[in-house]
Order: C-alpha cells, then sequence, then structure tokens
C-alpha cells in the first residue's frame, strides 16, 4: 500500500479527465461541491457550506477536510492535498520526492512574495494537514491569509515572512529537479495552461 493519499479538492468541470488520467496508479480522493459529478469513478460530493467564506475558504476548508478525515480512515500517514485546478502529470515521482524530503515539517509550493504560502499542492502527515485546515477564526483579508493566521494563533508562532516561516515549514519549488516536473495550472480561464518549471518561476 502506498503511505501517502492524494486529495484533490475544488470544482471538478473542465480539468477532471485530466486529473483521473495522470493519477490512475496513485490513490486519488477527489473531494467537490459540484452537483454534475454523479456516476465518476472516486469522486465524492461533500455537503456544501452555507456560507463560502472570504475568498470561498469554508469551501475549501470543507472539502479538504472531508478529503483527508477518509484518507486517515483508510490508513493514509501521510497526504498530498491538490486543487483541481492544477495537476502534476509525473504525480509518482513528485510524491516520492516529498517522501524524500519530508523531515517533518509541512511541505508548501513556496512562499509568496506578497507575504503567504502559495496553496498549489502542500504535503505533510495528515493529521498535520487536517490541523491546518481546521480554522477556528476568520480574519483575515484572503484566503491564504485566514490559513496562516489560524495556524499562528493555534502554535503560538509569528510567521509574517519567508524567513519567519522557515522553521515551520518546507518548499518543494528548490527541491524540483529542473526541467523535470511540469504542472498544469487551470484558472481563470486559461485551458490547460501550461507551466513548465524553472528554478525562477513563481505561478503566483
Amino acid at each position: 500500500m502506498n503511505k501517502s493519499a492524494v486529495v484533490i479538492q475544488g470544482p471538478v468541470k473542465g480539468n477532471l479527465y485530466n486529473l483521473v488520467t495522470n493519477y490512475t496508479k496513485a490513490h486519488h480522493i477527489i473531494f467537490t461541491t459540484d452537483h454534475d459529478c454523479d456516476n465518476i469513478i472516486n469522486i465524492y460530493q461533500c455537503r456544501d457550506v452555507v456560507d463560502g467564506g472570504v475568498g470561498n475558504i469554508n469551501r475549501q476548508a470543507n472539502t479538504t477536510l472531508c478529503g483527508l478525515a477518509l484518507a486517515k480512515l483508510m490508513g493514509y500517514e501521510f497526504s498530498l492535498k491538490i486543487r483541481t485546478d492544477f495537476s502534476i502529470p509525473k504525480i509518482e515521482e513528485f510524491i516520492h520526492m516529498l517522501e524524500e524530503m519530508y523531515t517533518g515539517k509541512i511541505i508548501f509550493y513556496t512562499w509568496h512574495v506578497d507575504g503567504y504560502m502559495v496553496d498549489y499542492l502542500m504535503y505533510g502527515k495528515t493529521d498535520d494537514l487536517i490541523d491546518f485546515w481546521t480554522i477556528d477564526e476568520h480574519n483575515g483579508e484572503f484566503a491564504e491569509r485566514i490559513l496562516l493566521n489560524n495556524y499562528n494563533k493555534k502554535h503560538g508562532t509569528n510567521i509574517v515572512s519567508f524567513e519567519d516561516s522557515k522553521e515551520y515549514f518546507d518548499y518543494c519549488i528548490n527541491k524540483l529537479p529542473e526541467n523535470n516536473i511540469d504542472f498544469y495550472w487551470q484558472k481563470y480561464n486559461l485551458t490547460n495552461e501550461h507551466y513548465e518549471y524553472h528554478k525562477s518561476t513563481y505561478l503566483g
């Protein structure tokens, strides 16, 4: 049994079949609140939230926590959480890289220049990700800031910069083999826009 689950969160429209094709060899759990995903294998529909919240954070947290809870129930100690608009063709190689670089800290994609962790993907112990996505307070001007503010409060930290964050989190952007792992990112009506990895590239 693989020790890492792939928890995919978000709407399934547009990118679904790309995801299913890419992740057939890795165990994946796709959670969504879409109502048009009946009879699609490995898709789980969550009960929707009443209030989506700032930047849809409540809906993101709800579907993410549903997926992580199932991963834990299925016995996966570790999880890779990604979004349905962000897919990785070489998923098995990528998970192996994350397993090798894991040092006990949650791994994110990178730190955004505006002062928050980019949420395209994250990897770590399933219990740690559940803790991160459990939101107690909704103070913050956008979703990623709300998540970081909650982490700060729960753990007594004061992470406001990249330097602050390195004690508590790790980032995979500098560990990726150059020109070897590609990402496909669909957002803002960009259909199958292809972003090839380079060390100087920020996708934020």
